[in-house]
């Protein structure tokens, strides 16, 4: 028996050779907890204050907005698109915004046509295009479009189509165009103007939708 009863001290003696593993301190989970609280705050702060620059970066934006608007608003209207809008009431059409980006492909034009030994000729531009040339001096901006305007005497409304001779007259009113700009150079003593126009004019079928006569019967 009591053999039996050494060996059976043995085993339990062996079966509890291995500690249980001791809990962690309260200190040590207290302050596990709390540096991940601290996380979570500067996460929420970086989070605000990126919210906040996105929201001043909008603001800006929406001030440089209103600026260039009230700029673009105050700035004056070029005589030559005064003129067109002129012309424009009188035969019911919308009057044309000023485009510079046509302005300035109409400049370009006007310098090449001096380039080319004072040259009168149209450009392959996509847009529509009038062209006027006079004395240098002599032909400010209403004198180009009344020029232009004068055309309408040989316009025949009963049967609206295009003609070399009144071409000029027809864009200029043509009611589907929106936007206009224009350049003019100086050659040999001469001016020579050039007007372009988008959507273009003189579109063939169109020509009794936007080409109304005065009084806009």
């Amino acid at each position: 028996m009591r053999r039996a009863v050494a060996l059976a001290a043995v085993v339990a003696i062996g079966a509890g050779c291995r500690p249980a593993a001791s809990p962690p301190p309260a200190h040590a989970e207290a302050r596990t907890t709390s540096l991940t609280e601290d996380a979570d705050l500067d996460e929420a702060a970086a989070a605000e204050a990126e919210a906040e620059e996105e929201r001043a970066a909008a603001e800006r934006q929406l001030e440089e907005g209103r600026m260039g608007s009230q700029r673009e608003r105050a700035r004056p209207a070029p005589p030559i698109l005064i003129a067109h809008n002129r012309v424009r009431a009188e035969h019911c059409a919308e009057p044309l915004a000023w485009s510079d980006e046509l302005a300035a492909e109409a400049a370009a034009w006007a310098n090449q046509l001096t380039a080319n030994g004072c040259a009168f000729e149209h450009s392959r531009s996509d847009h529509g295009e009038n062209l006027a040339a006079g004395t240098s001096g002599a032909l400010d901006a209403d004198a180009v479009v009344a020029m232009w305007a004068r055309e309408e005497e040989k316009y025949d409304f009963r049967r609206p189509a295009f003609s070399m001779k009144t071409g000029h007259f027809t864009q200029v009113v043509w009611k589907d165009t929106l936007a206009v700009g224009c350049g003019v150079a100086t050659c040999a003593g001469r001016d020579t103007w050039v007007c372009n126009y988008d959507p273009p004019g003189n579109v063939e079928g169109d020509y009794a939708l936007n080409v109304a006569p005065r009084g806009c019967r």
